[in-house]
């Protein structure tokens, strides 16, 4: 059997919402908490595990059907990159960043418009 590597994000709070049901004191499948929309969660947030398996293609089926699961998907290859020696090490200013591009004073045209900064937050 050919097993593949997965990352699985899964809600670690799905049993206990199960087991006290949508909202503390209501019954598991309340049609009440169905209409007022807390079927899904209740009181009791979700709480974020991601697990890493190998599975083969029935432990991929079941994890699929798994209501616990809320999401799955083969990690994404990395690899480091080694920095390498530079000959001239000058560094005249920023090197990275609003800065270096020389995005934070705004031009003539801009300032005539009423734009006094492209660093300055933009409220609305």
């Amino acid at each position: 059997m050919i097993m593949e590597k997965f990352v699985l994000l899964r809600d670690g709070n799905f049993t206990r919402r199960i087991e006290m049901g949508p909202t503390l004191g209501e019954p598991v499948g309340s049609t009440d908490s169905l209409i007022r929309g807390t079927a899904m969660f209740g009181q009791i947030p979700p709480e974020p595990l991601v697990e890493f398996f190998e599975m083969g293609k029935n432990d991929i089926r079941d994890a699929r059907r798994d209501p616990s699961v809320i999401g799955m998907a083969r990690p994404m290859p990395l690899r480091l990159i080694e920095p390498f020696a530079s000959q001239t090490m000058v560094q005249s200013g920023p090197t990275w960043g609003v800065e270096a591009i020389g995005a934070t004073f705004a031009s003539a045209a801009q300032s005539r418009a009423g734009a006094t900064s492209l660093t300055k937050p933009c409220v609305g």
